[in-house]
């Protein structure tokens, strides 16, 4: 109802704006000069004639000028009569039209059923605002400028989210033929590819994973990959001999011991493989049997997602009561398996102001942090 209220107001004032200077500027009906003037005029000629103080021919000249006035002043009150009533007949015409076309207008063209929103409703990202629409307009503006390494580089893992994986790993080739190869991108091109195949490890995609691996021989990414790529394929030395390499320096702690731990039962499994001798160190509080037999079952996207919830509960536990240096150590390394940079370099940074002074420099100059932070030493000169 109130809009109508407001509607009906607007409708007052456009009407005022259009009336006013009409009515106002319009000329109103006028006699001219009043006709008693110049009979009182003639009058005085009359009485002037009888005093002797006009000739006869002077009388009928001013009788003459006064009957020419009066036929003047009455023309012109004919003439303006006129415009007036125009001026009327057009006010009328605006006060019937405007109404008559804004009402129907705006209930052609305007939304009257819609309600007011409050400020938290408007704040709600609208659909437009969509990963899948900020991806298309990405996508629309790399078509313009396909020498942009960068946004390939920031597209790629949109892509990947949004399942179109083939996509993604175009995208993440093509930021490395644009910015140079990096371990990031070639692991990222990789898993997009497996991720594509459901979860089979092909060639391109190990090519792409060994060259990961030699750019960073410390990231577990590629080195989990290739070996699980070394038991699709049956060759459980391999996959042996690699797992092996990952847990030497591991002590239970790290987000991808439960795929270890499954991926070595699935080797045990195999024929050839019953006599393993691998050792998965027990984790302080992890997954139990149970869930590392889970594990095993799991798709590449549920073991990411796992693998990102114990990534999240060890920076919970360290923000919050604070950790050894190699505590720090493993969620740097977590966060950059996980491909999360920023996350990998807050981490590290707040890390450097917890420990204690002397792990300082030993921790900033560890494979995995010293290219993220300054070492101590280095920052004091």
């Amino acid at each position: 109802m109130l809009l109508w209220f407001a509607i009906a107001a607007l409708i007052v004032l456009a009407l005022a704006g259009l009336l006013i200077p009409l009515v106002v500027a319009a000329p109103t009906v006028s006699d001219g000069e009043d006709v008693g003037v110049f009979a009182a005029q003639l009058d005085e000629v009359e009485a002037d004639r009888a005093r002797g103080l006009l000739g006869e021919s002077e009388a009928e000249s001013a009788r003459t000028e006064i009957a020419r006035r009066l036929l003047r002043a009455d023309k012109s009150r004919r003439t303006i009569a006129r415009p007036a009533r125009r001026a009327w007949i057009a006010a009328i015409v605006v006060v019937l039209f405007v109404p008559a076309f804004a009402v129907p207008a705006y209930l052609f063209l305007g939304r009257p059923a819609y309600h007011d929103q409050p400020l938290a409703a408007r704040l709600v990202p609208k659909p437009d605002d969509s990963l899948a629409t900020l991806v298309a307009k990405a996508e629309a503006r790399l078509a313009e400028t396909p020498d942009d390494g960068n946004g390939w580089a920031a597209i790629a893992p949109a892509l990947r989210r949004l399942g179109r994986f083939q996509d993604a790993a175009a995208a993440y080739r093509r930021a490395s033929e644009l910015l140079g190869e990096s371990a990031d991108r070639l692991a990222g091109e990789a898993e997009s590819l497996v991720l594509a195949d459901n979860g089979k490890i092909g060639p391109a995609a190990t090519d792409l994973l060994q060259r990961a691996a030699a750019l960073d021989p410390a990231a577990p990414g590629p080195a989990i990959f290739l070996a699980v790529a070394a038991r699709q394929r049956g060759d459980i030395e391999d996959a042996a001999a690699r797992w092996r390499t990952l847990l030497a320096g591991a002590d239970g702690s790290e987000p991808w011991r439960p795929i270890a731990a499954a991926e070595i039962d699935q080797l045990r499994g195999m024929e050839g493989g019953e006599d393993l001798d691998i050792a998965v160190p027990a984790p302080p509080a992890g997954p139990d049997a149970a869930a590392v037999a889970a594990a095993s079952n799991m798709t590449p996207e549920a073991r990411q997602a796992m693998v990102e919830g114990m990534v999240a509960r060890l920076a919970t536990r360290l923000d919050s009561d604070g950790g050894a240096p190699d505590e720090w150590l493993r969620l740097v390394r977590a966060y950059r398996v996980l491909g999360d940079e920023d996350a990998a370099r807050a981490a590290a940074e707040k890390a450097l102001k917890t420990i204690p002074l002397d792990d300082r420099t030993a921790f900033a100059s560890a494979d995995g942090v010293k290219d993220l932070v300054t070492a101590p030493q280095e920052a004091s000169q």
